[in-house]
């Protein structure tokens, strides 16, 4: 395995991704550029051997909206690292990577570092940042869990009463709890 290698880019060398079917909110880029504002780059910028962003695109465009000239860069190469994707908020098991790390957490909803982001901050961003934005950034995660615009919750089982009909799935918009 080589070494985590993370250097100065110019701003201009990462690549966004073309397919990046997340559309990063400006009041996103805002928070991310004051943070690095005040703190500087905590994460460096991802990028696959060709330079194409695969894991910082807010970051990167905060990077612009301040006018930098470099970012930190990580080239995250075809077989050399493991890529953790480690949640604010325990999802539950089912994460394990190829070299046996699974999450250490066992309560659901049990934050990643409490004492840097609390409840309230968590509560804070999702409302902020929307569902979405919220899933990706927090969860990593493409949309939120109960599904995006489509909820997997409006879905149920319907078997009328003296049929044997096969099950059939029935769409039904929120506040109605039964077929009566």
């Amino acid at each position: 395995m080589s070494e985590l290698v993370v250097c100065a880019w110019p701003l201009d060398r990462p690549i966004p991704y073309a397919r990046n079917s997340r559309k990063i909110p400006q009041r996103a880029i805002d928070k991310v550029a004051a943070s690095i504002k005040e703190f500087g780059f905590r994460q460096a910028i991802v990028v696959d051997k060709d330079g194409v962003i695969i894991c910082g695109h807010t970051r990167w465009l905060a990077a612009k909206k301040l006018g930098l000239r470099e970012v930190p860069g990580h080239v995250l190469e075809q077989g050399g690292w493991e890529h953790l994707c480690l949640a604010a908020e325990y999802e539950g098991p089912g994460r394990t990577t190829s070299i046996g790390f699974s999450d250490p957490r066992t309560e659901l909803g049990e934050l990643l570092w409490p004492e840097r982001f609390g409840p309230v901050e968590i509560e804070s961003l999702k409302r902020s940042l929307g569902s979405y934005a919220a899933a990706g950034q927090l969860l990593q995660r493409p949309s939120p869990a109960g599904g995006g615009l489509i909820k997997r919750h409006w879905f149920r089982y319907f078997q009328p009463k003296g049929y044997n009909f096969p099950p059939v799935i029935v769409s039904m918009p929120d506040g109605i709890d039964s077929c009566d």
